[in-house]
């Protein structure tokens, strides 16, 4: 049997990046980098670790960028 869970991690966003030459795309692929490493040691760690991701979703919201994930594991036996 597997088990389903969500995780929510933030970032802000850069203030300069409205009307800078840089690429908005670019920007958020780097702070889903920094995101990433954080979203690995998270899992490792929660409730005895095991999970994965299915799925995430992106949402870009008064300066911030929030990130869903869609995680799984398959349930653990319970003595």
């Amino acid at each position: 049997m597997t088990e389903y869970a969500f995780l929510f991690q933030t970032c802000d966003l850069p203030e300069n990046r409205v009307g800078a030459t840089e690429d908005p795309a670019r920007v958020i692929a780097e702070q889903l980098l920094t995101l990433n490493k954080r979203l690995h040691a998270s899992l490792a760690s929660l409730d005895d670790g095991g999970w994965r991701v299915l799925s995430h979703h992106l949402l870009e919201t008064n300066g911030s960028l929030i990130v869903s994930f869609l995680i799984c594991r398959e349930r653990r036996n319970e003595a």
